[in-house]
Parts: C-alpha cells; structure tokens; sequence
C-alpha cells in the first residue's frame, strides 16, 4: 500500500481498512495527553505489515512520540522520535520532539543538537530557539551565557508577546552568568504576564532575590511558586496523569520548598524553616529531610519521602483500550 493509499484511509472512516490502518486512525483523533494515544499507536505498530508502507509506520512512532512526551516520558519519547527519523529523516517535527525528550532526561548536549539543527532548517519558529535556549541553559556556562541569551532574544521575537517562557529564559541566562539584577527584569515581566507558567517565573524570580540577599523576597516568591506548582500537582492528581508527570511536579514543588526553607533560615523563621523542609522531604527531597532533623535540633525520626499515587500506566503494548 503506498502512502497516499495510506492517508486515504486514514480520513475515509467509511473505508474498510486494515488493522493497523484503523488504530492510527484512532490514534490520530485522540488528544496528546489522552492516554489512548499512546495505546492506539502501540496497537497500530504492532499490527503493521509491509503492505501498509513504512511512511504511515514513521507517522505511528511518530504520533505515539507525541503522547509520550506529553505524558513525561522522556526516554520512552525520545526512543519512538529517534525511530521515526530512522524511517523518515525529513521529519522535522520528530527532531524537535527529539530535542524536547532529550531535554526531559537532562541530555543536554543530544539536545542542543537537535535543536540547532532544527533552528537552522526552521528560523521562523520561535519553539526551536527557545529549545536552544532551554538546551544551553541546561548545559552550563559558557554556553548558558552569551549564546543561550541569544537563542532566546530570537524565540521572543517570534513567539506571542504574551509567553513568558523566553523571558524566562533570558532571566536565567542573565542569573547563570552572575547578572542577579539584571535577570530580575526579565523575572518580573515574565510574572507580570501571568499564565500557565506563573509557578517557573516566581520560582526563578525567587533565586534571583535571593542572589541579591533579599531573602524576605525570596521567601515571598517562594510562597507564590509553591501554591501554583501545588494547583499544578492537584490537578494532575485529579485528571489522573502518569506517575512520572506526577513525579517532575513533585520535585519542582520539593526544590521550592526547600529554597524558601534556606531563605527562612537567614531571616531566623526556624520553625517556618522546619516547616517547609519537611513539606519538602515528604515530597521526595532526601537532604531536606536531613536539614529539618538538624535544624530542629530533635531525636525525631523526620518523615519519610511519601511514595507518589500510582496513576493508570500507560503502558505501550496497545493492550488496553477504552473506547473505539
């Protein structure tokens, strides 16, 4: 079967197709957080034959790479993205997809690769730059300097002028490179836009005050960035989200409570310092555990990290399916 035999069926629902044929239909008409993306895809690369064409096998890992990143699972994505470029190497949005599972695990060189790659053969889309950007940040200095900055002056330029994520990411540039002051101003306008992303912009504008010494600030921003990521952690909870996307929120909502815990102890708030050390160790957070023993002085034994709610797997064998 060639590839636009392929595509008709896809979009003839009336048309008798194969199996695989019918499952990356389904698949396709399910939204990226849906976990039945995910099974559909699996149960399309599964039933997939020869007659089916290799062009509509790449859309399959392709589709199922897409449910997996919105799922967190970054090796997983990652794997499926690198699989679809095996099968169609001019699949750009499988580079990008690539880069952004790449970044999930923290492999940030693989990263900024792909990224650099897909910017080049796409300047207009200001998602790749900040991909980049996001790629050397995570890289360190030097390249969290100059040329993460750059990346991301180019991703504001193109994204809508209400996304904070580039200013964001010109903040930290600015905060890696030891310009606290500086990346406040990026900081505050990413907050002032509010949004989505309010729990990284207070996060961030945290460090930055705390950087500078203003640790009431600090503690201040601190507050904000916790009670947004623990809306975030709850609302994941509640729509029954996979157990690694339940487990990234955890441990951005621990390293909150474990900063503002160091930003109440330079302002001698002890018991508050306790108080979030221990929120922050039962969040997963071992050397906060410690730090609440040792701050609160007591035999004690600290509460142990709470082993994160079992959400419904997602499993990629395509054996579990909800609904046609």
């Amino acid at each position: 079967m060639t590839a636009g035999m392929a595509l008709i069926l896809l979009l003839s629902p009336i048309v008798i197709a194969s199996d695989f044929i019918e499952a990356l239909r389904r698949c396709r008409a399910r939204e990226d957080r849906d976990p039945e993306r995910i099974e559909f895809a699996s149960r399309a690369i599964h039933s997939w034959t020869p007659s089916d064409g290799s062009a509509l096998l790449a859309d399959a890992y392709f589709q199922r790479a897409k449910g997996e990143l919105a799922a967190e699972n970054g090796a997983r994505a990652e794997n499926d993205a690198a699989k679809t470029l095996e099968l169609d190497p001019r699949n750009d949005s499988a580079l990008f997809l690539r880069g952004r599972a790449r970044l999930m695990q923290n492999k940030a060189a693989p990263a900024e690769h792909d990224f650099s790659e897909y910017a080049s053969g796409h300047p207009d889309d200001g998602e790749g730059w900040l991909g980049l950007a996001e790629s050397r940040l995570a890289l360190g200095l030097p390249r969290a300097d100059k040329p993460a900055f750059s990346a991301a002056q180019k991703a504001a330029m193109r994204l809508n002028r209400s996304d904070p994520r580039p200013l964001i990411a010109e903040g930290r540039a600015r905060l890696a490179s030891s310009r606290p002051l500086e990346s406040l101003s990026f900081f505050n306008a990413a907050v002032s836009r509010g949004g989505e992303y309010s729990a990284e912009s207070f996060a961030w504008r945290a460090q930055a005050h705390a950087a500078l010494g203003n640790a009431e600030a600090a503690r201040d921003d601190g507050a904000k960035a916790a009670e947004n990521y623990e809306r975030r952690l709850t609302d994941r909870l509640r729509t029954s989200a996979t157990e690694t996307s339940v487990a990234v929120v955890r441990a951005q909502l621990a390293d909150v409570r474990f900063r503002r815990g160091q930003s109440e102890e330079i302002l001698r708030l002890k018991s508050e310092a306790v108080e979030d050390y221990r929120l922050s160790c039962d969040l997963g957070r071992a050397d906060a555990c410690a730090r609440a023993k040792e701050l609160s002085g007591s035999a004690e034994p600290v509460s142990q990290p709470k082993r994160p709610r079992k959400s419904n797997p997602t499993p990629d064998s395509g054996t579990r399916i909800y609904a046609s």
